[in-house]
């Protein structure tokens, strides 16, 4: 089986180590983004941790994390900026846009249409109560 096919909810599953990899030497600018992100990501948990544990020991948090914690709304912006980033050089997001307004029949189906034909699949009418068998 395919590890990057889509489950039965429609979700890919994650990425392993090797297959983020491989997605990161496919283009070089993407590596570098996601580098970033990570990275970032990595300085925000290691800040958080060191906090939890200073609290449980009943200790001051060491000056360093603290400027980090100070700095999170601009770190996450960076982080967000650089997933953007990534989204658009990746070509994400045409992709999203073209899964989201795509025609079936010569019928142009947005995002609303998608979700009623799989609710539809998902649950079939059935009769409700009060109303006639129908024959």
């Amino acid at each position: 089986m395919n590890s990057t096919a889509p489950n039965e909810a429609g979700v890919p599953p994650a990425l392993t180590k090797e297959e983020e990899n491989e997605d990161d030497q496919k283009t070089p600018r993407n590596s570098q983004l996601l580098k970033e992100v990570r990275e970032r990501l990595d300085e925000l948990w290691e800040a958080q941790r060191e906090s939890i544990i200073a609290t449980i020991k009943g200790e001051g948090l060491d000056p360093a994390y603290e400027h980090t914690r100070k700095q999170r709304r601009e770190i996450l912006e960076e982080i967000r900026k650089n997933a953007q980033q990534f989204c658009r050089q990746a070509g994400l997001v045409k992709k999203w846009i073209r899964e989201l307004t795509r025609e079936e029949d010569g019928a142009s189906l947005d995002y609303t249409s998608l979700f009623r034909i799989r609710f539809a699949l998902s649950f079939p009418r059935t009769q409700g109560a009060g109303e006639p068998e129908k024959h």
